[in-house]
């Protein structure tokens, strides 16, 4: 063979695994494209359930920005901003007469990102009631009902090349009242991009070296036909090796199984077995996990012999670190169950305070990346009124057997456990009428998708409750499942989701 074949063979190899690395580029790029677009609707989802709707009457003009209310969504917002150094700008807007355009509500607050000791024009403040135009923007539109996000990055003059998530925020009444949009700058996408460029370099070298070698070898053996038989004692050794490479791997994934199954077991374990007062409540619930382990978790207790505990917690993301965290949150309740100090104890029965402490024992222990939707109730049997405390969690369903009809109830929520270190949260009451129904929720049940990609929905949920709400409540929670199941439609599971139900009777 000579010099020119063989210099046209190692180019033929480097071209190839060119090929490859920019296919796994483009590949990179969407999933990185796809983690910022969920990371600046799941902030934005965050940030609007820290706010109070009411905060946001009559802030469309100049002179709101002196008034407390203003004060206090701007602070909020560049909280937020700052435990997510990913997120350049926050703000609020709502619709106006004009459908192309929406006006601001109030922005975050000025800051010198560059720290040259100028607010420069793309790090200015907007005004309450500065007019923007949504045209070209129609995820803005869609946020107005249900949480939205960017599909490319695109301009938006003065301001840098943007990727944003947006989120409704809502009134009591379920109705939207103004949006929340969260930006993520080209700068920071490109910056991820770059370190993944980085490393496809390399591996582009690695491996096209080690192909080269391969090919090199490949040559020379044919041309030194002497050395056929060692190479070929020499691959016999090799298979082998890797004979026993596999038998070793084999075992090894087994023995992960088995202890992943143990770990399922004992996860399983954290829910409850038996319910409480079950001559006066009836329960119903389930649980479906993306992987064997999962993130959600939820709990019934009894406090004394006329009032329950009971809460629902949905751990961000899936699998084994999310089944790590509902441990965490699950040994943060337990030890509150069993404290000693009457003061410890008596936070069970304060929803709000309880929630507070559990944020501070979390935070110590979560990354910026982490964080925990939580909702969390006492119920009086007595009286039949619940209290309810949020984080960020979506809202219960009640179904009024007097009525027939369902509705959600809507919680002035705090931000979710594990995102702000000094975080305050908001009691509601709630009185259960004769034969009413309480359903509390994670997410993963409203957000599960069919293979056109439409998701179930609340509306759909409380549609469903609202037609099947007079059955029992473990029939309730059977159709809900079956429903569920039927719109997958043998769609992969893309998230856990549980369901626990109760219906205080006569």
């Amino acid at each position: 063979m000579n010099r020119r074949s063989r210099v046209a063979g190692h180019l033929i190899a480097w071209s190839l695994v060119l090929l490859i690395n920019a296919g796994l580029y483009r590949v990179v790029e969407n999933a990185i494209l796809d983690e910022v677009r969920a990371q600046a609707m799941g902030v934005a989802v965050a940030a609007a359930a820290g706010i109070d709707p009411g905060d946001l009457a009559g802030l469309d003009s100049v002179q709101a920005m002196q008034t407390p209310a203003f004060q206090r969504v701007q602070s909020h917002l560049a909280r937020i901003a700052r435990a997510n150094p990913d997120i350049r700008y926050m703000y609020t807007m709502t619709r106006t007469d004009d459908p192309d355009y929406y006006v601001y509500l109030v922005d975050k607050p000025a800051t010198d990102d560059n720290r040259n000791g100028v607010i420069d024009e793309d790090e200015v403040s907007e005004a309450p009631g500065t007019r923007y135009d949504i045209r070209s923007i129609p995820q803005m539109k869609v946020a107005w009902d249900q949480p939205a996000a960017d599909e490319q990055v695109s301009p938006d003059p003065p301001y840098p090349d943007l990727l944003s998530g947006y989120a409704p925020i809502r009134a009591d009444n379920g109705e939207t009242v103004a949006i929340l949009g969260a930006d993520v700058t080209a700068r920071t996408i490109h910056s991820k991009l770059t370190a993944v460029i980085g490393a496809l370099v390399t591996a582009w070298l690695v491996i096209g070296g080690l192909l080269s070698m391969v090919i090199e070898m490949y040559l020379r053996t044919r041309l030194a036909s002497l050395r056929i038989h060692d190479l070929s004692e020499e691959l016999k050794e090799r298979n082998s090796l890797l004979k026993k490479t596999n038998l070793m791997l084999a075992e090894r994934n087994e023995q992960i199984e088995r202890e992943m199954a143990l770990a399922q077991h004992v996860q399983l374990g954290f829910l409850p077995k038996v319910f409480p007062h079950e001559d006066k409540i009836a329960f119903g619930n389930m649980y479906v996990t993306c992987a064997m382990l999962g993130g959600d978790l939820f709990d019934v207790f009894s406090l004394d012999d006329h009032r329950i505990g009971l809460y629902m917690a949905d751990v961000a993301g899936h699998g084994v670190s999310a089944a790590l965290i509902a441990s965490l949150l699950k040994m943060a309740v337990e030890s509150v169950k069993s404290g000693n100090s009457a003061g410890m104890h008596d936070l069970l029965q304060h929803p709000a305070a309880f929630m507070t402490h559990l944020n501070r024992v979390v935070i110590k222990e979560l990354t910026e990346e982490d964080f925990i939707t939580m909702i969390y109730a006492v119920l009086d049997i007595d009286t039949r009124t619940v209290i309810f405390a949020n984080a960020g969690h979506t809202p219960p369903v009640c179904y009024g057997e007097e009525q027939g009809r369902a509705e959600m109830i809507e919680l002035h929520g705090g931000p979710a456990l594990g995102m702000m270190e000094k975080a305050n949260y908001i009691e509601k009451d709630f009185t259960l009428g004769s034969g009413d129904k309480l359903i509390l929720y994670t997410d993963g049940l409203t957000e599960a998708m069919n293979p056109e990609g439409d998701e179930f929905g609340e509306e759909r949920l409380q549609a469903l409750v609202q037609l099947k709400g007079s059955c029992e409540v473990k029939e309730l929670v059977r159709q809900i499942h079956d429903a569920v199941e039927e719109h997958r439609a043998g769609r992969e599971v893309g998230d856990d989701f549980s369901l626990l139900a109760l219906d205080l009777r006569a």
